[in-house]
């Protein structure tokens, strides 16, 4: 993985994309929607309910975004590489927060806005070390489902298929060493 300018939000949205999927993938096997009388009531969700376990599923929830190593033009380089997850796992902490979702039931395609906390991401290279600091994070969740008629005049959300992240904004910020390391 390279961290360059032309790639580095990418990099970034690789990495909040891997700890959003691992905190949200658990609750997708069991959401329905239905409109109608069903023997097993108790697992059913209105549209209204399901947009909301969408919205709970992702607010609030702590991650941990994994460590990265690297060349870059030269500079060896590792992110994250400290014992500051759950339980000493290495990498850096990450808090998400989602916004109101909305979305089609015939298709399983929904979105939300959302965000994170700073991430506070120490990094360590050939020629230095340093932290850098990635805040005013702005999100864009669009989780898919596969919508399965259930026989009885609604739907069972039988999958989570995808759950595409887009990191719209975010802001670099640290001493010297890593505002450069940032923009290489």
């Amino acid at each position: 993985m390279r961290f360059c300018n032309k790639n580095r939000l990418a990099v970034w949205t690789s990495i909040f994309a891997s700890a959003i999927v691992a905190t949200s993938a658990a609750r997708a096997a069991d959401l329905v929607s239905h409109n109608g009388f069903e023997a097993c009531w108790s697992q059913a969700l209105t549209k209204p309910q399901f947009l909301s376990l969408l919205q709970s599923t992702l607010d609030a929830r702590s991650g941990c975004v994994a460590p990265q190593t690297g060349t870059s033009s030269g500079i060896t380089y590792a992110i994250c590489n400290t014992a500051a997850c759950a339980g000493g796992a290495l990498g850096c902490v990450v808090t998400t927060h989602a916004g109101a979702f909305s979305g089609d039931f015939g298709s399983g395609i929904f979105s939300g806005p959302g965000s994170t906390d700073n991430i506070v991401a120490p990094i360590t290279t050939s020629i230095g070390s340093c932290v850098l600091t990635i805040s005013n994070i702005t999100l864009n969740y669009a989780p898919s489902y596969t919508v399965q008629a259930d026989g009885n005049s609604g739907d069972y959300m039988a999958a989570l298929l995808q759950s595409p992240l887009t990191v719209t904004n975010h802001t670099f910020s640290g001493n010297p060493l890593c505002t450069s390391l940032s923009s290489l």
